[in-house]
């Protein structure tokens, strides 16, 4: 089981949403991610760089900070990124990054920007999502150039089948058999498989999305709470509440149980609990 507060080790991170195709889930990822923290008391701050998507901000539950990445001449420009360290140091953050900022990212932590976060105090966490169908051969690429560069970090790896429910499930054993697993196993806390959830979960997940609510906002209202929330037109029900809680608790528990033995053996003394 992870054990939260050991994988965290009571330091703050810069946990880093990296991926350089666009409806991959990052976005998805980070908000479960700090659903996760805020449920085993981690205190965070979400940063928003991702320039194409103004879902996150618009998202009042994530309080999310809107961090403008263009310079002067109207570019994306890693020069701008120090900029978040320095405004908000030793503080755990969760920064989204979408597909047109991931160059400037990339950029940054290969002139020294890995090391660049520790002298700020916190430790680095890179979260890669991979999506089966035509997504999966660029998210691989994707991980095999940040691994390649070997910064001075951990990654986290997410397997978002829900991203492309009709393609066969990129699982667990599937991720095993990649050569640049080899390569990483020693700054891999862990891997995880996001679960799928059924159609009508699927239809909640996304009226609660298009309408700028958290998961947890319906999974957790009070029954008159619950009324104000409109779904497509038509105020939150009971039911959705029920729907809510089933699959949040689903995508909660996958932090937990989907551990890979081979990183228990290697992490086990300092980063993982077996109970």
């Amino acid at each position: 089981m992870l054990n939260p507060d050991l994988i965290y080790e009571n330091q703050k991170y810069v946990h880093l949403m990296l991926g350089s195709k666009g409806g991959i889930g990052k976005t998805y990822v980070l908000c479960y991610l700090a659903e996760y923290m805020l449920s085993i008391g981690k205190t965070l701050t979400i940063i928003d760089t991702d320039t194409a998507n103004s879902w996150l901000k618009e998202t009042k539950f994530y309080n999310a900070v809107d961090f403008d990445m263009f310079d002067s001449d109207k570019l994306i420009s890693f020069e701008k990124v120090p900029e978040i360290f320095s405004m908000f140091p030793n503080r755990n953050l969760v920064i989204d990054t979408g597909a047109n900022s991931y160059s400037a990212w990339f950029e940054y932590l290969s002139n020294g920007g890995d090391k660049e976060i520790q002298i700020y105090g916190s430790k680095l966490m890179i979260h890669v999502p991979i999506t089966p169908g035509s997504s999966l051969n660029e998210c691989i690429r994707c991980l095999e150039q940040l691994v390649d560069k070997n910064f001075n970090c951990r990654f986290a790896i997410w397997l978002n089948n829900s991203a492309s429910p009709k393609s066969s499930p990129f699982t667990i054993d599937d991720f095993d058999e990649l050569p640049i697993f080899k390569k990483m196993e020693r700054q891999l806390p862990f891997v995880t498989e996001l679960p799928t959830c059924d159609p009508a979960s699927r239809k909640l997940v996304n009226e609660i999305h298009d309408n700028h609510y958290a998961l947890s906002e319906i999974a957790d209202a009070s029954d008159d709470k619950l009324r104000s929330y409109t779904l497509y037109h038509r105020p939150a029900s009971a039911m959705d509440k029920f729907r809510a809680n089933y699959y949040r608790d689903k995508i909660l528990n996958s932090f937990n149980v989907d551990i890979k033995p081979r990183c228990f053996h290697i992490y086990k003394e300092s980063e993982f609990d077996e109970n």
